[in-house]
């Protein structure tokens, strides 16, 4: 284990957060590049089906590789895969004179889908190194460490994004080459790791399964369903009920910060808290669908708890999926810790889909009232956390 002490995690931490930050930036500037109103809408839609088919497609294979390459090889591929498509990228969306032709638009927008499959690819192997992390004494503290990283990199990217856009030619190809380089630094780290925590199955050929049965009634699965329906739905939906509601861009900036600070602040107090896992993803739950709530009456009360909402928000974003991961990881048992991961970001992915798709049919009929099935979904589900509790310590008396 000397080995691991030439990459503390506090290195480890700010190599990720820097690519974190890379990443957000890289994304907002894809995203004003493939929004030209001269491009056709339908070329946002491309991006948005090869971002979640490279998603539900990495996640899958990152866990076949984890059973069959081990962790360290896996993360190492994944993270040099990112940085390649990262310069793939920028040399498919070069237009030296800035008039980008449709079709070159769908060329990068199907492309820039293997950026999340190979985040996907990444993501059960780095669960498990970040919750395995030598010398910890919480897997979920671990977890909630690492999403303060990418929470502070979501809020710092764009911020960092829209000035190079709105002050350096080819920012795009700018970004991207900075993304890829804070990805080979990841895999340089990775790669100095002595002792990296590994199953002992690699390389066995053994099938291993999750069966989808005792899977389904797991309390966790649900509650990462429930989340990510609720949240991720009304993160991408939130701009367009804001300005139903007349609110400008200024109130939308101040949301998104008040989310991202407040999700810093709840994820650093929670790591330092030590409750049960299920505990903590039972109150994140419901304050989750708290905010929401709030969100769904404040065009009819006072534009104030657009602010309000936000706060809380933030507070349940920063905490709820890392309790949910570290559930799904112990149950899968050790040596499919990183299948475990891989099912909670499977059903992440489609459950923030299919909220995606219910809140396109009634976001325009009901405005910020549409808040209220993901408010109602949330609370459900967090309270439902209070029973798996008790029954929990009944199982526990009773051996």
């Amino acid at each position: 284990m000397r080995g691991l002490q030439r990459v503390p995690f506090g290195a480890f931490w700010v190599a990720a957060l820097l690519s974190s930050m890379a990443e957000a930036a890289q994304s907002l500037a894809l995203a004003w590049y493939l929004s030209d109103l001269r491009l056709p809408v339908t070329v946002l839609a491309a991006l948005q089906g090869s971002d979640l088919l490279g998603t539900l497609t990495g996640v899958a294979t990152g866990a076949w590789s984890v059973r069959r390459f081990g962790q360290r090889r896996t993360l190492v591929g994944a993270l040099l895969l990112e940085g390649v498509v990262c310069v793939v990228v920028a040399i498919a969306a070069f237009a030296p004179g800035k008039d980008v032709s449709v079709g070159q638009a769908y060329v990068v927008a199907v492309i820039a889908g293997v950026v999340p499959f190979a985040t996907a690819i990444s993501s059960p192997a780095w669960a498990a190194l970040v919750s395995r992390w030598p010398g910890t004494k919480s897997d979920t503290r671990q977890l909630l460490l690492d999403g303060v990283q990418y929470q502070v990199g979501g809020f710092l990217g764009p911020l960092f994004g829209g000035l190079v856009i709105g002050t350096v030619m080819h920012a795009l190809q700018w970004l991207s080459a900075m993304n890829a380089l804070t990805n080979i630094l990841l895999a340089v780290l990775v790669l100095m790791l002595l002792g990296f925590p590994e199953p002992r199955s690699i390389g066995t050929h053994i099938t291993q399964k999750v069966a989808i049965g005792p899977l389904l009634k797991y309390p966790a699965i649900w509650g990462m369903a429930a989340s990510s329906f609720a949240a991720e739905s009304s993160r991408i939906y939130l701009p367009r009920i804001l300005r139903q509601s007349g609110e400008n861009a200024g109130t939308l900036s101040i949301v998104l910060a008040l989310i991202s600070a407040a999700a810093v602040f709840a994820g650093i107090v929670a790591s330092r808290l030590y409750l049960q896992n299920r505990t903590l993803a039972g109150i994140a739950l419901v304050d989750l669908g708290l905010g929401l709530g709030v969100w769904a009456f404040t065009p009819f009360i006072h534009p104030f708890g657009w602010f309000v909402g936000a706060v809380i928000v933030g507070t349940a974003v920063g905490i709820v999926h890392a309790p949910l991961i570290a559930m799904l990881m112990e149950h899968a048992g050790e040596e499919q810790r990183a299948l475990g991961a891989a099912s909670g970001m499977t059903v992440r992915a489609i459950a923030g889909a299919m909220g995606g798709m219910i809140f396109a049919a009634l976001v325009s009929p009901l405005g910020s009232l549409v808040y209220l099935v993901t408010s109602a979904t949330a609370l459900a589900t967090g309270m439902s956390f209070a029973g798996f509790n008790k029954r929990s310590r009944r199982e526990e008396k009773s051996r």
